[in-house]
């Protein structure tokens, strides 16, 4: 490898690190790390990655690429690829719109049902509990989700909860109904407002 070309790989993984330290300085969350292709060219050819595994699917002209090592598991144990698609899947439906913060807020309020009693004792179970989520109702939970989804669940699985334990949540300018009249609010992020 030539020199000219690992100071080009060395001066972008720098930069990604300085990006990614600054997001999560400011937010306290990790975001996606947006880069032209050619950056992503560069660290693909550099590292041996096969051509698909940094693209994006939803924009070909950028890629997400986090920085550091891969990590050797994506989530606990405990949950399942399944779940962690189907939890991706809620919180695209639900928050896709949302700014990232809220989308991993929605997610935790998943996760915090599955602790709490009467909700269902797993993710499915509480996603798929009678009348808890439109996008069950609606079909929408089955529409592919956003790419910041996957990342804000898995978040959510390592124990980010910017709701501070919140078991509800609505939009209440377009809510029919309060989630529970007798819940507290915990925080509003976004236009979700969160309740426990």
């Amino acid at each position: 490898m030539n020199q000219a070309a690992v100071l080009t790989l060395l001066a972008l993984i720098l930069s990604n690190a300085l990006v990614v330290a600054n997001n999560e300085q400011s937010t306290g969350y990790e975001n996606p790390v947006q880069h032209p292709v050619s950056s992503v060219e560069a660290i693909r050819t550099e590292s041996g990655q096969e051509a698909g595994a940094l693209e994006s699917a939803d924009n070909p002209t950028t890629a997400n690429v986090a920085a550091g090592p891969p990590s050797v598991s994506s989530e606990p144990s405990d949950v399942s690829s399944e779940e962690v698609e189907l939890l991706a899947r809620i919180v695209s439906a639900e928050a896709k719109n949302e700014p990232y913060k809220g989308q991993v807020a929605v997610a935790a309020v998943v996760l915090n049902r599955v602790e709490e009693e009467g909700f269902g004792d797993s993710i499915e179970e509480v996603i798929y509990s009678k009348g808890q989520f439109q996008p069950v109702s609606n079909g929408t939970i089955h529409k592919e989700p956003v790419d910041s989804a996957y990342q804000a669940a898995e978040e959510a699985l390592h124990g980010k909860d910017p709701t501070n334990g919140a078991i509800y949540f609505a939009n209440m300018d377009i809510a029919d109904h309060h989630p529970n009249p007798k819940a507290k609010k915990t925080v509003k992020i976004g236009d979700h407002t969160f309740y426990k």
